[in-house]
């Protein structure tokens, strides 16, 4: 799914509410107001999941809710946040800070590999970075983390 870029991001929730075998999905952008009002996902033999979680600048209280669906999935090894678009969005994307809700997302403790991007906002702003909070919040719960794809600072 993640190359037909034409998918409507319902149609991406509608496999994730739906297949519950389901190990692997490569998907393409949704919007954090689509997962909220969608039903609960029933892919928990989810292993590796690509997808690019939009959330706009004036819905940050949706973080929670979509860091709380994510939160399922805890067979999850391998979590992209990579978006299929090359424009600069008006959307930002999940934030992986603990004010937003990472710290829901402790019970994925298969997790390996982590990525995300750092967004900037049609007005020029950036999405905020790690810090070391973070960082060793990581470290601690996701023992087997051996990798973190992202922005720890403004330097790439």
């Amino acid at each position: 799914m993640y190359s037909c870029k034409s998918i409507p991001g319902a149609t991406i929730l509608d496999v994730l509410c739906s297949c519950q075998r389901l190990e692997v999905l490569y998907a393409g952008d949704i919007s954090a107001k689509d997962i909220v009002k969608h039903g609960p996902w029933a892919c928990e033999q989810l292993r590796e999941l690509t997808i690019h979680i939009q959330v706009g600048e004036s819905e940050q209280n949706l973080q929670w809710l979509a860091f709380g669906r994510l939160s399922t999935l805890e067979r999850l090894e391998k979590l992209v946040m990579s978006s299929t678009s090359s424009y600069i969005s008006s959307k930002g994307v999940l934030v992986f800070l603990l004010e937003c809700g990472l710290g829901q997302l402790a019970s994925l403790e298969q997790l390996r590999p982590l990525a995300f991007p750092q967004t900037r906002f049609s007005n020029g702003d950036h999405s905020p970075q790690l810090g070391i909070d973070e960082v060793e919040w990581m470290a601690s719960n996701w023992r087997k983390l051996r990798t973190i794809s992202g922005c720890l600072h403004k330097d790439e």
